[in-house]
């Protein structure tokens, strides 16, 4: 459970140079002048919220995107300052941001280090050059070399690489030539997503109309229990579906949200969860620029969840972290309406291979709960997004 008074900080760059073919986020298109003003519309937003929030305090930091990094070292050193003096920050605050191999330099490194950034996800995604090429990625996953330069000059830790399997036409090959690149770093920490093809991006309409073959449900089973049997061999350790990592060096944002405790986002489009309440940030990118100082201006999508929707959170919650659900536990938190999971779609889950069921040991008592967990199968599959539908 998170503990009382502990807030989550997102800072979000909706920018790309260019989209990827199997993104589905809205992404904004570069430009220096509007990244300029955008820049300054955080820092308005954060001065804006920052009296409200003395009495929490901040134990990790997001800056995520899009592509934080197309913002200047020098906007990202600022705001993140900012946020040091202007927020209440635990003593060891991790503060992650997301890269690509090639946005690396001794600039970059040395002035994120230097404002307390101490944890890298590199989006490799794929080493293979023909994947690269189906993804359209915007940096060669060759860049690593200026990866190189950065951990030898500065000895960079908590290095986090991120890979997508299930790429339509990846084999086993090629699949374990990328997780070899990565691990040829020896990082603290690996994510491991399965990529979903999502209506309406240009990968999925390929797909769709059979130009290429989509990775089937078993293959992309079957990579994730070699990734998952190597990782465990080599000391890494599983704390969620996607996560691995050794012990100590997991990704404390990750972990925290889905443990339950609360996150406010800054930016446009940035999601936020405070008081039951989600909601994201402005219409469009001008509204945000002109009112980020404007709480009530800018949050909208505003959706406070009921009983049924909180269950339905805590539930794909648990099923992500790698300790899977007790039963016990659900049916002791939400009573009544949790008696169609448990009588019904998970017995049908359990029957067509996406979840396993096992007992454990109860934390209150002597005696053993029902677990459920994702399966292979139930991890490369929509059952999450399924369940959330319910």
């Amino acid at each position: 459970m998170p503990q009382e008074n502990q807030l989550l900080l997102k800072l979000f760059f909706p920018f790309c140079y260019h989209k990827c073919s199997y993104c589905g986020q809205s992404i904004c298109s570069y430009d220096d002048k509007v990244l300029k003003a955008y820049y300054q519309a955080m820092l308005n937003e954060m001065e804006s919220a920052a009296t409200e929030m003395q009495d929490m305090v901040i134990p990790a930091i997001s800056l995520e995107g899009g592509t934080p990094l197309l913002a200047s070292p020098e906007m990202l050193q600022t705001l993140l300052r900012f946020v040091h003096k202007t927020f209440p920050l635990t003593k060891d605050v991790q503060i992650q941001v997301q890269t690509m191999p090639g946005q690396y330099s001794r600039s970059l490194v040395q002035r994120l280090q230097n404002v307390g950034v101490n944890f890298w996800t590199i989006g490799l995604e794929t080493a293979n050059l023909m994947e690269h090429k189906l993804l359209c990625r915007p940096y060669r996953f060759d860049a690593l070399t200026m990866v190189d330069v950065a951990i030898r000059t500065f000895h960079i830790r908590n290095l986090d690489f991120s890979l997508l399997y299930g790429i339509p036409g990846q084999t086993m090959q090629s699949w374990k030539h990328s997780l070899d690149m990565a691990l040829a770093y020896s990082p603290e920490h690996l994510t491991l997503t399965s990529l979903r093809l999502i209506p309406g991006t240009p990968l999925a309409k390929r797909c769709q109309t059979g130009e290429l073959s989509s990775c089937s449900l078993e293959a992309a089973a079957e990579y994730y229990e070699y990734a998952r049997e190597l990782l465990l061999s080599l000391g890494y350790q599983p704390y969620t579906i996607t996560n691995f990592a050794r012990p100590g060096c997991e990704n404390r944002w990750k972990l925290s949200q889905l443990l339950g405790t609360p996150y406010m986002g800054f930016g446009y489009q940035a999601d936020s969860y405070l008081d039951g309440v989600f909601y994201t940030n402005g219409h469009n990118l001008r509204e945000y620029i002109e009112n980020s100082s404007e709480i009530s201006v800018i949050a909208n999508h505003m959706v406070r969840l009921d009983s049924y929707s909180e269950m339905l959170r805590f539930v794909v919650s648990h099923l992500t972290l790698t300790k899977g659900l007790c039963l016990h536990e659900l049916k002791e938190h939400f009573g009544d309406i949790a008696d169609n999971l448990l009588q019904n779609v998970f017995p049908s889950f359990i029957a067509d291979g996406f979840l396993t069921e096992d007992m454990i040991d109860n934390e209150a008592s002597s005696l053993k709960s029902r677990c459920v967990r994702l399966t292979p199968m139930g991890i490369v599959s929509d059952i999450l997004n399924r369940l959330e539908c319910i």
